[in-house]
């Protein structure tokens, strides 16, 4: 697989953020993120950007003008003599260590993207300006905060849906709340899933220095995992950065009562005991998952 510098991740993390890299790229900047915290930040905060502006900006088709000034950008790129230079270099991947040279990696990764690039930056520029008219949004703090529903598919994400090593493993969810309790403070309650086996917790740092434990079930018939966060409310309502998802918050009343939030296509699903706040997420549908967490009471339709 190839391997990456972090100049190199900066460079493509637009096109893996869009969806824009192959697969073979985007596995190696994923790879790469796991040993670089502060890449990883900037992926996580240009997913969220992504969530936000699809979630505030209605779909509107492109004005003519628009279309022109792409075409005309990329028209420029291809009539770039020097750009052309790079493309027909003739440096190659390094056998011996797998690592890309900057040239080769200009040539045969990074130009290809320039096109797309370039034609998403005049977009993005036209995005941002109108955001400054939009009437939609509540406040602009409501804005700029995540949502803990959106991290939880992040962390999903960035992970394969695998947890990193547990700071505790066992399969046992009274032990597991013991163990919260005696060396993290954290009296939850950790919930029985059907036809899981529960794993491990991993005290995750879930967002901007803020601790929440990941508590990882696991499906070894299907090789599918489940994770589930858990919060305590007030921390996160005393946080001006990330807030608990707005229909989920006003959905949750009772103890059966969820809420399921989309997120870059995957169900992330909310709810809350006590004074605790709840999210899972797996490749399940988000109803199937509810109905698989037994104090619930849910009966998937």
């Amino acid at each position: 697989m190839i391997r990456l510098t972090k100049k190199q991740a900066l460079d493509i993390l637009p096109a893996v953020v869009d969806g824009e890299a192959s697969d073979e790229l985007r596995m190696a900047f994923m790879a790469y993120i796991e040993s670089d915290p502060d890449v990883r930040e900037e992926y996580e905060d240009a997913m969220m950007i992504k969530k936000l502006l699809s979630e505030k900006l209605r779909r509107l088709k492109a004005p003519e003008h628009l279309k022109k000034n792409v075409h005309r950008l990329i028209e420029e790129m291809d009539q770039n003599s020097s750009l052309r230079d790079m493309e027909t270099e003739s440096e190659s991947i390094s056998e011996s260590s797998g690592t890309v040279k900057d040239d080769s990696f200009t040539r045969t990764i990074l130009y290809p993207t320039l096109r797309y690039l370039a034609a998403a930056a005049v977009i993005l520029f036209i995005t941002l300006t109108t955001l400054r008219f939009l009437d939609r949004m509540d406040s602009a703090d409501e804005f700029m905060a995540a949502t803990v529903e959106d991290y939880t598919a992040v962390h999903f994400a960035n992970t394969s849906g695998k947890a990193p090593t547990y700071h505790f493993a066992t399969s046992s969810e009274e032990d597991a709340e013991q163990y919260l309790i005696d060396h993290h403070g954290v009296s939850i309650t950790v919930p029985k899933i059907t036809g899981a086996k529960f794993a491990g917790v991993f005290m995750s740092d879930f967002y901007n220095g803020m601790k929440a434990p990941l508590l990882e079930y696991q499906q070894p018939d299907i090789n599918e995992s489940i994770f589930l966060f858990a919060f305590s409310v007030n921390e996160i309502d005393q946080n001006r950065n990330i807030v608990r998802n707005r229909e989920a918050v006003e959905k949750c009343v009772k103890t059966t009562d969820f809420h399921i939030a989309e997120v870059d296509s995957r169900h992330v699903l909310s709810w809350k005991w006590e004074d605790n706040w709840y999210t899972a997420v797996s490749n399940h549908n988000g109803h199937d998952l509810a109905a698989l967490i037994e104090p619930l009471n849910y009966a998937s339709p």
